[in-house]
């Protein structure tokens, strides 16, 4: 969950991270680290604000012949395979895979205020001149 404090101390996001599973192989020479995400949703919990309640969820897909009988494929897929050379303890990456499949992304222009509102109220813009000023 996102929490802002600001105007009053509340809820604004919601991340659920569905059927995450992390492997990771070891041998002398190197290793393997996998990390699969099934799928994801964002919920926009902003109910004064909002538009759409989803803010984020995968895209549908259309499946034809045998792709509707097959597995879902995982919405983010990560692998890396590292070694290590002989004579050194700088692993080499020999192989690095990111995919993230296509995501439904909702969000109107009162969520996105209320978002930036609540996130970056104690935030403040400096101009260089400023900055040069209280150096």
């Amino acid at each position: 969950s996102l929490i802002a404090e600001h105007p009053e101390r509340s809820e604004i996001l919601g991340v659920n991270l569905f059927d995450l599973s992390l492997a990771f192989g070891s041998a002398p020479r190197g290793s393997t680290v996998e990390l699969e995400l099934a799928t994801l949703q964002v919920d926009n919990y902003m109910r004064d604000w909002r538009v759409y309640p989803v803010l984020v969820t995968p895209a549908p897909r259309r499946r034809r012949g045998a792709e509707r009988d097959a597995p879902e494929e995982p919405v983010l897929k990560l692998t890396i395979v590292q070694r290590l050379s002989q004579g050194t303890s700088t692993p080499l990456i020999d192989y690095f895979a990111l995919r993230l499949l296509e995501l439904r992304v909702e969000l109107d222009n009162n969520s996105l205020t209320g978002l930036l509102t609540g996130l970056l109220s104690d935030v403040q813009l400096v101009g260089r001149e400023q900055v040069e000023a209280e150096r």
